[in-house]
């Protein structure tokens, strides 16, 4: 049996994220899935934000995401985000700004992309997001 989720809730990213406007965001429906002591839970349909870093220091007015990397936010609710780092072979842009052609990229090989959640207890947490076809699937 799976142990419950657990998400570590960023106050400061949360309250500025909800009120700052970052131009490049992308907001998908995603399958989305975490990893646990037996494997993979079962996926489950959630908005997912990608962002770049540059865009996450913006926000948040700090240095504590790296430029050069992609993120992407699971939102559980107004006060709980997972923000997660993402793990890609396919590279983005690299521009400042997280775009749709970036998003497309991601998924250009894979259904599926992985990364580990920088905002939980401990560190690390393995998510996997699936990007959901027209028609549902």
């Amino acid at each position: 049996m799976t142990r419950p989720l657990k998400v570590v809730v960023l106050v400061v990213v949360v309250t500025v994220m909800s009120t700052a406007s970052a131009v490049g965001k992308v907001a998908r429906v995603c399958d989305v899935s975490y990893l646990t002591e037996e494997g993979w839970s079962a996926p489950f349909r959630r908005e997912v934000t990608f962002v770049s870093g540059r865009e996450l220091n913006t926000a948040t007015n700090s240095w504590r995401f790296k430029l050069g990397a992609n993120y992407f936010e699971i939102w559980f609710s107004e006060h709980e985000v997972a923000i997660v780092e993402i793990v890609a072979s396919n590279p983005t842009s690299g521009g400042p700004d997280f775009s749709d052609a970036d998003f497309d990229r991601l998924f250009q090989f894979s259904s599926s992309i992985e990364g580990a959640q920088i905002n939980s207890e401990p560190v690390g947490r393995q998510w996997r997001i699936g990007k959901v076809r027209s028609g549902g699937r």
